[in-house]
């Protein structure tokens, strides 16, 4: 239970002292990964969109699938992440996070904010962070339309090795917003994409 507990902390967070930061950048894709790529959005893109969809229906129900998936809700925020299993590529978690933001960026009234790379040590293990950060584009409207609210986009990779990716809505509670559009209905935009 204790590796459930600490894969679950570091999927969800969890208050800690924060760990050394070795290297803090932005995030630019190389000629290589992109060439990459396009060729998975062509080729395993869509089964594995499908695979991560059945995984988060049947953990509503209590039954495990892979790709492992995790849920969590709370007030102010909303996520699911899904981990590294044996069937996937190396680079799958990455491409999954690319494609994540670019299909956002590409469809709904969003600016990318922010996209970086962030190498820490944690206990004792070197932990790379990729992030990418969606916000809504603002109009003079009052309230404003928060849409699903911020949306972050990580990727995971502890040691060498793939570890997993989330994506978490955070939104406001304030009169100055509209109501933020329902976690659920994002999900569904990104596991059941309308194809370009």
């Amino acid at each position: 239970m204790a590796f459930f507990d600490d894969i679950y902390d570091r999927v969800f967070g969890k208050e800690q002292t924060p760990d050394p930061v070795f290297v803090h950048k932005l995030l630019k894709r190389s000629g290589s990964f992109l060439e990459k790529y396009e060729a998975w959005k062509k080729g395993r893109k869509d089964e594995l969109l499908e695979l991560i969809d059945t995984s988060l229906q049947l953990k509503t129900k209590g039954i495990e699938q892979d790709p492992p998936t995790h849920v969590l809700k709370f007030s102010g925020s909303n996520a699911f992440a899904v981990s590294f299993s044996s069937d996937m590529g190396a680079e799958e978690l990455q491409f999954l996070t690319e494609w994540f933001a670019a299909y956002v960026l590409q469809n709904l009234p969003y600016k990318k904010a922010n996209g970086d790379v962030m190498i820490r040590e944690r206990d004792n293990i070197v932990e790379t962070i990729e992030k990418i950060y969606l916000k809504p584009i603002a109009t003079e409207e009052l309230p404003a339309d928060q849409q699903f609210g911020n949306i972050l986009i990580e990727n995971f990779v502890v040691g060498t090795k793939p570890s997993y990716m989330k994506v978490t809505a955070n939104y406001y509670m304030d009169r100055m917003y509209k109501p933020h559009r329902p976690f659920e209905e994002l999900t569904n935009f990104l596991l059941k994409p309308v194809y370009e």
